[in-house]
């Protein structure tokens, strides 16, 4: 977030709504299907976070383009399942799996 602050008088809002996507929100995502299942009171951090952020861009065009953080983990969760239901894993995480 502190990225955002510094850079926004420099970036217009498609390049603040890039840097959030490539930066913060990567970073807010990382191992999601492994913790994506916890507690409300961590995602509710990070659904603050992302309203921050959204606060800082400010064409609501480009904030309507940005899926919710839930939407993207419940993706994400769904893509893993398909993976392994369908085989598409190296053997050795399938080892360590069963």
């Amino acid at each position: 977030m502190g990225l955002l602050y510094q850079t926004k008088p420099y970036f217009s809002d498609k390049q603040l709504s890039t840097i959030y996507k490539s930066h913060t929100r990567s970073q807010m995502e990382y191992c999601s299907p492994v913790w994506g299942g916890g507690g409300s009171v961590a995602l509710g951090l990070l659904d603050m976070i992302q309203s921050r952020a959204y606060g800082l861009i400010n064409s609501q065009l480009l904030r309507n383009q940005l899926p919710t953080l839930q939407l993207r983990r419940d993706v994400t969760a769904l893509s893993l399942f398909q993976r392994y239901f369908y085989g598409h894993w190296s053997d050795e995480l399938h080892a360590i799996i069963l």
